[in-house]
């Protein structure tokens, strides 16, 4: 689905066949929710319900300060990249710290998402 039709169908055009409410409560992290093309992470809000549906301009329903709004993969990774100290990188839900390089980067327990990392510990 195109971010496109994911904007329409959250702009009250959720009848269209393929518009898909309710799918990003699913998502635990960052990188994944962003991933989607109607949702969105936001930051000000605890962990669980942080993926909310929304488009670039913010969530649909409820309040997001603008930098805390992470509606792409690649602010996920930079939200993760302004963390210099381990304990900080792995603090964040959606980071973790890459030992190979001494970087905080976008994973979940399972690892790294979107980079390589041999050891990896969020």
């Amino acid at each position: 689905m195109s971010k496109l039709f994911a904007i329409l169908c959250l702009v009250g055009f959720a009848m269209l066949p393929g518009c898909v409410q309710g799918q990003c409560s699913q998502y635990t992290d960052c990188y994944r929710c962003a991933s989607s093309p109607t949702c969105g992470w936001c930051t000000d809000v605890p962990s669980s319900d942080a993926c909310q549906a929304g488009t670039s301009n913010g969530p649909t329903n409820g309040a997001c300060s603008g930098s805390s709004w992470h509606w792409t993969r690649t602010s996920c990774q930079e939200l993760c990249s302004a963390f210099d100290d381990r304990t900080q990188c792995e603090d964040q839900v959606s980071c973790g710290w890459c030992v190979d390089n001494s970087r905080c980067i976008t994973g979940t327990a399972s690892g790294p998402l979107g980079a390589s990392c041999s050891t990896f510990h969020a």
